[in-house]
This record gives C-alpha cells, structure tokens and sequence, in this order.
C-alpha cells in the first residue's frame, strides 16, 4: 500500500482584489491584479501533485477554487478574478487572517499547509496608524496566526514603493496615493517561516521558480512520518470522496439545530416548504460543482480529439461548449480551440473570423494572446497558399483567386510585427529584458514573398489576355518597348559568355511571356479589315525567340522593329475616329500595371498625373467631364495620403481612380447597348472593384476603429451604381437575341440564327445576384458594419455572375437549328416593358431558333419556372 506525497501538502492562494490593486504600477505598467494573476499562473504551471486552493480577499474572503489538484481550471478561475471581487470594497487583513485561521490553520490532520498571499499591503484600518500604533496593529495581526505547527507563509508584495495616485477617490479633499506596503507583509512571511518577494524587482517566472524550489523542499517527509500519514490515509480519502455529501449533511443538520423551536413547532407543510428550499439550495451548489466538472471533461476530451487529429470531433465539442454559460475567460479559450481546430480542418477562412475577434481584446493573458495571433496569421498564410495553387489557365474566376491570396498574404505580413510583439511581451515576463532578435514566421514569410512575386506576374499575365482590344493593344505596345530596351542592352555591353547566355534566356523568357497576348488579339480581331496588319506584325515577333535562341541579336532587333510598326500602324487605323479613345485605352493601360505595384510608389502616380493631364476632352464628349474630374481628384487624393504614409488609404484612392477610368472607357464603348456579354463583365469588373476595397478596408480596421465613413466613401457608391446595370442587360439581351431572330437566311445568316443562348439558366443567375447586390447595399448602410459578411456577400454575387458569364460564352450546343427565314427585317426598337415580358419573347425566339422534342413552357407570370 502505497501513499502519494501530494497527500500531504496543501496549498492556499490568496490574492488582493481592492480597488487599490487597479493601479497601473505593475512590473510591466500593468495593474497590481494583472500582476498578481501572472505571479499567481506560473506558481501554479509549476505545481507537481500538491492540492491547492484560491481565494481572492478585499474586506471580505470570496473562495474561488477548491481544494483540487485540478491546476487548468484553478488557472482558469484565477483570469475570472476581479477588482472588488464579490462586488466587496475594501481591504481587512485582519478579517482575512482571521477566516484563515479559523477555517484551516487550526486543522488537526498531519498535511503540511502552506500560505501564498499576494497583495500590495494596503488595509483600511492599518492606513489611518503611525508610529506605534501602527506597529502595534502589525502584532495583533501576527497574533491571529497563532502556533503554526508545518504551516508557511510566503508573501509577494506588488506595485512600486513610490506609489500612483487612486482616481476619483478623496480623504478631507486630499488625493490618496496607494503605496506598496512591505512592513506587514514582510512581518507575516516571517511569521510563517517564509519568503517575502518584492513583485517590482523580480519577474514572475523568477517569484514562481523560487517559489516552487520552496515548496518542494518542505514537500519531503521522514519514513516515521511517512507511516504515520499512513494511519490518516483513510481520513484523507474521506476527505477526497465524501466532502460533498458531508457538507449537505452539515448544512442540515446546522439548519435545524440553529432554527427556533417555535418555527419548528410550527405546521408540518411548513416544514416541508423549509426542507425543500433547503434541498433546492444544496442541489443548486451541486449542480454549479457538476458544470465545472463537466467544463473540465469537455476540453480534456477536445484536446484528446485534437491530439488524435480528428479535428471535425474536437471542433464539435468545442461549439457545443459554446452554448454553456461560460465566463468571459472561458469562453476565450473555448473559442481560441475552436478556432484553432477549424485551421487544423482547412475552415481558415471560418478559422479567421474566430481568431480575428480574440484578436481584438489587448487585455487577454500574454500567452493566449501571442497563441492566437501566432494562429491567426498561419491561417492567412495557410489560405493564402491554398488559393494560389488554383490549376493555371487563363479565367476571370482565376483572376479573382488570386487576388484574394495576395489579400491574405498581405494579412499574413501585417500579422508578424504583432506576432513578434506578443513573444516580446512573453519573454519580458519570463525575465529578459531584451527580445530576441529572430523574425518570428520567417520562413513562411519569406515563402509568402516569393509566391506573391509569382503571383502578380500570372495576373498581368490573365489581366493581358482577358482584356478587351482597345486595352491589350496598348499594353503590348509598351511591353515592346520594354523588349527593345532589354535588346539594346545586349547589342551595346560586351558581356562575358556566362553572362550573355544568362541575359539571353533571360531575354527569350521575357518575349515567351507576351505571346499569349498576341495569339488573344489575333482571335479577337480577326474580322477586322486591317487584320492583315496584325497578322503580319505578329509573324515578325513569333521569329524572334528562334533568333535569340541562336545568338542573332541583330536579326532579332530587325523582326521586332518591324513587329512594333505593324502594331503601331495597327492601331492608328483601328483608333483613327477616335484618338480621344486611344489615349484614355492608354491611360488604363498604364493604370493596370500600376496597380500590381506593391506598396504603390510616388513616381508611378506622378506618372499617370502627367499622362492624365495631357489628355484634352473633345467638345463632343463632355458628358464625360465628371467622370475625368473623378480620376484627377481621386488620383490626387491618393497622392495626398503616400505622402502622409498612409498606404492603404492612397490604395483605396488609386482604386477608385482606376475603377472611374474604367466607367469611361465602357460608356466610349459603340456597341455595349447590344452586348449582355459586356454589360455582364463591366458589372462583374465594378463587383469586384467593391471587393477590393472591402478587403482594404479589413485590413484597414485592425489598425482604425471606425470604418463607416470609409464605407460610404469606397464601397457604397460602386454597390448602388451596379444596381442599374439591371436594365441594360436586359435590354442589351433583348437587342441582341432580336437582331439575330431576324438575320436573313444567308449562309452568314444561317450561323447567326443558330446561336443557342441559353437565357433560362442566364436570367435566373443574373436576377439571383442582383437581388444579393440591393442586400449588400443594405450592409453597407448598416449602422455597424459587418466587413467579414459584407465581404462573402460580394464574393458570392462574383461567382454568380462569373458562371452566368461562362455559361454565355460557352453554351451547350445541343439539338438542331431553325433554318427558315424570319420575315421580319426590322430593326431593333428600345424595349420599355415589363422583364417578365422580355424573357418570355427571348425564349419565344429562343424556342423558334431551337425546335427540340420536348419544348418548355413559355413564361407567363414572374420568374416561377426557374
């Protein structure tokens, strides 16, 4: 038979929660209490087997733990301590001793007790004595203690010596200043054979290390007294089992020994009535006890899934905790695993909004808060890796990828500075002075660089290849002259033979990479008239890679001089009717590479200042004055805030610049009012501009408050202008499905007629997101605004629309086609009825074009058969 030595020693906690504790004279400018808890936590982390206990005291003692050797809930309750707690005020040393002595010091049984008071001395009654009164009252103190057969005290005394004033607190008109008191504290440590600590000279893991040392070096017994102890083993195991029944047991019997007699004569229902309240009270306790006990079940068994990697159990239990009436403090750490189990899941998106939230609370524990903000930013950096490796083909969803991973990469690198700042802040608490100079994260920092860096290049790349002629064209026009800068550079420098091959492939990789975009404008224009010119020009520039190959540096040059004068020439016939149009195509050129620079720079937007300011507007496009004054002020306001380093706000400006260019050039467009499929993309372009801006506002509200204004400014006017962009689609739809129901019965005609557009999968997909467009308006006008929900709102409207688009351009060509000429040549008439009415005539048409075995019904009220 075996006896545990943690049977033979207790402990008892007792921390100082007056108003006087509240005092931001901490060892790290925290508060008394802050202090003691962080004292009182490392104590406890380094407890191996004792049961202790944990009261907090003002004039009044308030148990808040036990006796237990349950050190992860006695560390939990310790973070629910408050000032004045017990909602007591006031601090009696006195009354504080007295409970001690009365309730343990003068127990019978061989366990070796030891006392650990943390507190900065204050007392009400000692604060009002000089001299020898005060010396006197030290001793009366002393006394309560008694003959202290294996007990000891230890004290921690916290605060400076020099003391802070305690606000909006007066005595006779005179400000009080809470000193730290050492002489009484200082007294009971000797009286109790212990330690006295001085919190504001020595870190806390020092205080608990030293502490513990203590504590260990009384925790050692005899073999005499190790076989006496085996005579109380019984006693103990009594106390261990049966504390609860026999405290029910005592609260009855105290009940009825203290009631008076003629209550108790009194009416046998009466008696009844007393009994079951009483019942009820003791049942109440148990049931509190019972929670606490199952609370502590509950993470040991999540923590036990977590280890097993079964992350889907231990989230679950971890939500189902959730719905328990938790503390404040609990309910951190339930939420910081749960948060965590759901990263672990590959949830980091739904990770980052719980870590997020616990982010924002700067007085949590040192440690919790350096562990969510370590997790939060891996989630970032997880989500952001996980989106970037999407398959790499040319697409508008692509596009939106990977934009949305450099959005959580730059979280990912917003996040370290404030993750090295919590290790800084855990490594002071741990005694160093100094942080160390390790860059937390670093290799999934260095890792995020690197794929942002690929990730940019790939959109210039989707951006070149998805945009319209009047876009592309001058891109790669410029991308030419790059070319020619880079060629003249291996012409003039005499180079070594290492060098000249590595510039070389350098050089073909470059001229690889703009081929894609030649091969999109061959397709896109090849009915044009001047075609030719193109085809030419594009001949010239597919020879140069073979030529670079070989080392002909001079023949190379010659194909891409005349490369660049086919596309020049090109180009001043395609826009000779409107060169207002070609510089405004060249002004958004300039913009889109500006805007994968990151951070933006200052002579990129004097750049584009200067380019604006020599554009001219034509008297016959002045509706468009607004919309360039648009560009020009947000273009400066941008400017304004880099010089204020601000970046993020000159980010949100330039965007806003960027996206007013883009309205310019769509309302330049001829033949938008008879293209659904542009309609559709400038509303897809104007979507995602406000969810760019949504996501800059995200990250700019970790560091300001209120982002409302911002809101108003940045994300509402593009969310109620994409609101009008329903009409025109379906008047655009209308327009086109009517000019191609009427093409004539050419051969030409024949291929126009069948042109399968699927308007019953469109219409619905279209409708669906603008009706969850008017409710993003909803959010934004908000009077708290919601950036995470408002953010999946627009991302769930991008991916509507993007498979109404796909499904546009890409039909499914199925059954036969209508050859038989329409009699009716007219143009197409502006449609000014009912949506409902349009739908029904395109299908109408649609069926006509499209005679299949089984034909739909028509629509004849609302949108109901979709």
């Amino acid at each position: 038979m075996t006896l545990s030595v943690c049977n033979l020693m207790k402990l008892f906690f007792l921390i100082d929660a007056s108003a006087s504790m509240s005092l931001l004279d901490g060892r790290l400018g925290e508060s008394r209490l802050e202090n003691a808890k962080n004292i009182a936590d490392q104590v406890i982390s380094r407890l191996q087997g004792q049961s202790a206990s944990l009261y907090g005291f003002t004039s009044e003692v308030t148990k808040l733990s036990p006796p237990s050797m349950d050190y992860l809930f006695m560390r939990l309750m310790l973070q629910h301590l408050t000032i004045n707690e017990g909602d007591v005020s006031g601090t009696d040393l006195k009354d504080m001793l007295r409970y001690l002595h009365e309730h343990y010091l003068t127990s019978s049984t061989s366990s070796i007790k030891t006392i650990i008071i943390i507190s900065d001395g204050g007392d009400n009654r000692l604060e009002e004595l000089e001299g020898r009164a005060r010396l006197n009252y030290i001793k009366e103190l002393e006394a309560l203690l008694g003959s202290l057969p294996k007990t000891y005290i230890h004290t921690i005394g916290v605060g400076t010596l020099k003391g802070l004033e305690i606000p909006h607190v007066m005595d006779k008109n005179k400000k009080i200043i809470s000193q730290l008191n050492e002489d009484i504290l200082k007294a009971l440590s000797e009286k109790g054979e212990g330690r006295y600590y001085a919190g504001y000279a020595f870190p806390a893991t020092a205080i608990a290390e030293d502490l513990a040392a203590q504590i260990s070096k009384v925790d050692t017994f005899s073999l005499s007294e190790a076989r006496q102890a085996l005579n109380v083993e019984e006693d103990l195991k009594y106390d261990s089992y049966y504390q609860f029944p026999l405290s029910l047991a005592i609260l009855l019997l105290a009940f009825y020994l203290l009631w008076p007699d003629t209550a108790l004569s009194s009416s046998s229902s009466f008696r009844l009535n007393k009994f079951s309240v009483l019942l009820f009270i003791c049942f109440f306790f148990l049931s509190k006890l019972t929670a606490m006990e199952n609370l502590q079940e509950s993470m040991q068994r999540g923590a036990d899934y977590f280890s097993a990697k079964n992350y889907v159990e231990a989230a679950n239990i971890y939500q189902k905790m959730l719905a328990e009436d938790l503390s404040a403090w609990q309910k951190s750490v339930v939420n910081y695993n749960l948060g965590t189990a759901l990263a672990a899941q590959g949830k980091q998106e739904e990770a980052i909004e719980i870590l997020q939230a616990l982010s924002r609370d700067k007085t949590s524990a040192p440690l919790l808060r350096y562990r969510v903000l370590r997790n939060l930013a891996l989630a970032n950096f997880y989500q952001g890796e996980r989106l970037s490796q999407v398959p790499q083909a040319f697409s508008s969803p692509l596009q939106d990828s990977y934009f949305k991973a450099l959005y959580f990469f730059k979280r990912f690198l917003e996040k370290i500075p404030l993750v090295q700042e919590a290790e800084c802040q855990l490594l002071k608490i741990s005694g160093q002075d100094e942080c160390q100079k390790a860059y937390p994260l670093g290799r999934a920092a260095t890792l995020s660089k690197m794929v942002m860096v690929d990730i940019r290049e790939k959109a210039r790349e989707n951006l070149m290849v998805q945009a319209a002629p009047p876009q592309s064209l001058p891109w790669l026009a410029t991308g030419l002259q790059l070319l020619k800068q880079d060629l003249n550079f291996l012409l003039e420098n005499h180079l070594t033979a290492s060098l000249e091959n590595k510039y070389r492939d350098l050089f073909k990789r470059h001229v690889m990479s703009w081929l894609p975009l030649w091969k999109a404008l061959t397709i896109q224009l090849q009915r044009d008239k001047n075609f030719f010119l193109l085809e030419r020009a594009a001949k010239h520039f597919n020879q140069i890679a073979p030529l670079i190959s070989k080392s002909d540096f001079t023949a190379a040059e010659a194909s891409l001089e005349i490369a660049m004068e086919g596309l020049e020439h090109f180009m001043h016939l395609l826009f000779a009717q409107d060169s207002f149009q070609e510089n405004i195509a060249s002004l958004l050129n300039d913009f889109s590479l500006a805007a994968l620079q990151d951070p933006l720079e200052f002579n990129t937007l004097l750049f584009l200042k200067q380019k604006l300011d020599r554009i001219s507007l034509p008297s016959e496009h002045e509706r468009l004055k607004a919309g360039m004054e648009a560009i020009e002020n947000n273009l400066q306001a941008s400017f304004g805030q880099l010089q204020l380093l601000q970046d993020l706000k000159a980010q949100l400006y330039f965007n806003e610049s960027f996206q007013q260019l883009r309205r310019v050039l769509l309302i330049l467009h001829a033949d938008i009012h008879a293209r659904p499929d542009l309609v559709l993309e400038a509303a897809i372009g104007e979507q995602r501009h406000a969810l760019a801006q949504a996501r800059l506002l995200a990250r700019l509200q970790e560091s300001q408050a209120q982002t409302a204004r911002e809101a108003d400014l940045f994300i509402l006017s593009s969310q109620e202008y994409l609101l009008t962009f329903s009409s025109y689609f379906h008047q655009a739809a209308y327009a086109q499905q009517l000019a191609k129901f009427n093409a004539s019965a050419s051969s030409a005609g024949r291929e126009e007629r069948c042109q399968f557009s699927p308007w019953n999968e469109v219409f619905p997909l279209f409708q669906q997101g603008n009706r969850l467009a008017k409710k993003i308006v909803d959010l934004v006008q908000a009077s708290s605004l919601d950036l995470p929900r408002l953010v999946k709102a627009q991302e769930k409207v991008l991916a509507i629309w993007q498979e109404a688009l796909t499904k546009m351009k890409k039909p499914n060509k199925t059954g036969k086609c209508s050859m038989e000429p329409n009699l009716q040549t007219s143009s197409p008439q502006p449609f000014q009825s009912s949506f409902e009415e349009m739908a029904r005539l395109i299908q109408q048409m649609n069926m006509q074009d499209q005679p299949l075995p089984s034909q739909p019904a028509l629509i004849k009220e609302g949108l109901k058969p979709w």
